[in-house]
């Protein structure tokens, strides 16, 4: 059973935001609510797959590089290192009119 969840509803795919980050209590439908949203995530990360993990951890750089501008990487604490390559992204896409992470991300509690 779906129970609609309020961020769905004010979820605004032309807004201008690098990341957001979503937290909550554990199983509570963080990410089956982020894989129903529109649009659908192009790319998505599970780092709870032990293979996923260790490429994360082992080489970040590819990992990000692989990504489209719509990702779901979820239990991301699960790799930190792949934040600073994301941070990194941001910042050198400043010239197409993203800002860095740090200035710009939304962070939600479910």
């Amino acid at each position: 059973m779906w129970i609609n969840r309020d961020f769905l509803d004010n979820w605004d795919p032309n807004q201008s935001l690098e990341a957001v980050l979503l937290r909550g209590p554990r199983q509570i439908g963080k990410s089956s609510m982020l894989l129903k949203m529109t649009p659908v995530p192009r790319s998505k990360i599970f780092l709870d797959d032990p293979n996923e993990q260790s490429r994360a951890a082992q080489d970040p750089e590819f990992v990000t590089s692989q990504l489209s501008l719509l990702t779901l990487i979820d239990e991301i604490q699960r790799a930190p290192e792949l934040l600073f390559s994301i941070k990194k992204i941001l910042i050198n896409s400043a010239g197409i009119g993203l800002k860095p992470i740090s200035r710009r991300c939304r962070r939600h509690t479910v």
